[in-house]
């Protein structure tokens, strides 16, 4: 499948969430929604392994949608196209 000219998989899913609509495609927003997404799931990760079993639900709530969202923003950046990247990653 040609990335830049049929549409991926997320392309209908990311235009709902991101509805600000098109943003300028670079090259170099792949590899940094990746490296971001990774970092917030790493950091999320580690909130959850220093977390005391004592704590409060809201804790928890964080960790998972933490992890949830670094986990979406990777999985965009390795198997949509150009466009939804873009989209999901902003105006930069």
């Amino acid at each position: 499948m040609d990335r830049e000219t049929s549409p991926c998989k997320f392309c209908r899913p990311i235009n709902l969430v991101c509805f600000w609509g098109e943003m300028p495609v670079r090259s170099w927003k792949r590899p940094a929604l990746l490296a971001a997404s990774s970092l917030i799931v790493l950091l999320f990760a580690v909130l959850a392994w220093y977390a005391k079993p004592s704590q409060d639900v809201g804790e928890h709530i964080a960790v998972i949608l933490g992890v949830g969202v670094g986990s979406i923003g990777a999985v965009v950046a390795v198997f949509a196209c150009n466009k939804c990247v873009a989209r999901l990653f902003g105006s930069v």
